[in-house]
């Protein structure tokens, strides 16, 4: 997810870079020293008969003495004459959509939890014992992947250099993809067992019109799943799912770290947990139709994770019905911490998920009770300029709770913010590059009353440039109001432009901060 919103950020300054991103070299892989057993160790039967996966990381002491690994040290992988393997970063992303599309539950629709860890909400720390798996990462994988075809087909790659064995991982990827969960699991475990110690460096090229041929039919799969998903979620995508073992053998296999016998699972039933926050706001940040769009707000408003007391969202619906089993978030006590609070980080990439999405009036309607700028302070209970980690909702039981921040929130939900505010003052495109033309605009989404009696909103770009916002119109900005003139402005002297956007050299010194002062004028 991260990865992803950071390329945009790049290519939303650097559009004219993509080529040179994807195809620049050095980048590595991280290799640990901590492995993940393969199904067939990690799947067991406990002393109570229940089938779970447990004991799936091993301290792997063999790979520390042949690849020379430093345990208190970051480590990136080698080939076995011990040089560090590099690659271009397009390679980098396909590997790692790779890695997840072989990764996907038996239903072909999440993201399998393979090791120890839930994704992005740890407080769910359970699920990867009971076979939890990620819609959240495959909405991210979609993303991924029609990222990498864009980027082949818009920068004209013809070939990439690509390791062989990734090379191989995807030829067995697609052989694999009409055989179901089973055949993509074990071309991962395939891979993993051949790289486990070394990383075979050997390249060659591979044709960017077969990738994207063979991502296509990734995107098929997981289209499907995500359909598959909203049904299951009855029209809304469900966070997280988990898997029952319906029938399997044992294999006779002893898992080393829980002495449990091993098993083959053969066949499985899918449950859906309650809907998280989650996997609407990751959604949202990438659909392009705003009726489905509207739709999903909708559906997600009038569940409970749409806090009607305090107007604002919520982790989650109600988690009364689940058992301790899917981890510590069940044990919280209700509107508290990550179990049906306001978990600020995740309430403002839902937010950001509206603004991206075009539902502009709803988004100016729910940032006004979401945001602490817009608080009552004897409510929240502390500055108004501070983020914090939550926000206690109205289902905790101390009604003198509701609405109070508490945990001082200093990175994600800032970071959040941040990008709220680029969106808002610049719109969703600040540089594009068209016909090998780099072209400015500044297009805000910004309701009427923040301007001031001027008419007038101002920030900073690039820490360097002012910038001035004139709104004349007495309009919010997204109703049909557009830049039509550029005061570009370095000392004394002075640029104008009179259209929608600054385009050519103007454009390439805008961005290399030649002026200290632009006035945007919109009519």
């Amino acid at each position: 997810m991260y990865n992803m919103d950071l390329i945009e950020q790049y290519l939303n300054v650097y559009p004219d870079r993509l080529k040179d991103l994807l195809t620049e070299q050095g980048y590595r892989f991280y290799q640990s020293h901590v492995s993940v057993f393969p199904r067939a160790l990690k799947y067991v039967k406990t002393k109570h008969g229940e089938i779970r996966q447990l004991g799936p990381l091993y301290h792997d002491q063999e790979k520390i003495e042949k690849t020379h690994l430093q345990v208190n040290q970051t480590n990136f992988h080698k080939n076995d004459q011990h040089q560090v393997v590099r690659v271009n970063f397009a390679t980098k992303l396909l590997h790692l959509a790779l890695i997840k599309f072989t990764s996907l539950d038996p239903e072909l629709i999440g993201v399998m939890m393979d090791s120890e860890k839930p994704g992005w909400n740890d407080a769910m720390n359970g699920l990867p014992a009971i076979f939890g798996s990620g819609v959240t990462e495959t909405v991210t994988l979609k993303r991924l992947i029609e990222f990498i075809i864009h980027g082949l087909k818009d920068s004209n790659i013809r070939h990439i250099e690509v390791p062989n064995i990734i090379v191989e991982l995807f030829n067995r990827t697609m052989v694999s993809i009409p055989l179901g969960f089973d055949a993509l699991q074990n071309t991962r475990e395939w891979f993993d067992a051949k790289t486990r110690f070394f990383m075979p460096s050997e390249t060659s090229q591979a044709d960017s019109n077969l990738l994207i041929e063979g991502l296509t039919k990734m995107l098929k799969v997981i289209e499907k799943g995500l359909n598959k998903a909203k049904e299951i979620g009855n029209g809304l995508l469900p966070t997280y799912l988990s898997y029952h073992a319906l029938s399997y053998v044992e294999n006779g296999k002893t898992n080393p770290e829980t002495k449990y016998p091993c098993v083959d699972v053969t066949k499985w039933s899918v449950r859906m947990l309650p809907h998280y926050l989650e996997a609407p706001a990751t959604y949202l940040k990438q659909i392009k139709d705003p009726v489905e769009a509207k739709q999903i707000y909708d559906r997600v408003k009038s569940t409970e994770m749409y806090d009607t007391k305090l107007k604002m969202y919520i982790t989650s619906c109600p988690l009364d019905d689940e058992t301790l089993e899917i981890g510590r978030a069940r044990a919280f006590t209700k509107g508290w911490l990550e179990r049906e609070a306001n978990f600020m980080h995740m309430s403002y990439k839902y937010l950001i998920g509206i603004l991206k999405s075009g539902l502009y009036d709803e988004y100016m309607h729910d940032m006004r009770t979401s945001m602490p700028p817009f608080m009552n302070p004897e409510v929240y209970g502390r500055s108004l300029l501070e983020n914090a980690s939550f926000i206690a909702s109205s289902n905790n039981p101390n009604p003198n709770n509701h609405g109070r921040g508490f945990v001082a929130r200093l990175t994600g939900t800032t970071s959040e913010a941040m990008t709220l505010l680029f969106l808002m003052m610049t719109g969703k495109k600040l540089f594009t590059f068209q016909n090998n033309v780099l072209s400015f605009q500044i297009q805000p989404i910004l309701p009427l009353d923040f301007f001031d009696e001027h008419h007038e909103v101002k920030f900073r770009l690039f820490n360097h440039i002012k910038i001035t916002i004139i709104n004349q119109t007495q309009k919010h900005t997204y109703q049909d109001v557009k830049p039509i003139r550029y005061e570009l402005i370095n000392g004394s002297s002075k640029v104008i432009v009179d259209s929608h956007m600054v385009q050519g050299e103007l454009a390439y010194h805008i961005r290399n901060k030649v002026y200290d002062t632009i006035i945007v004028h919109l009519a």
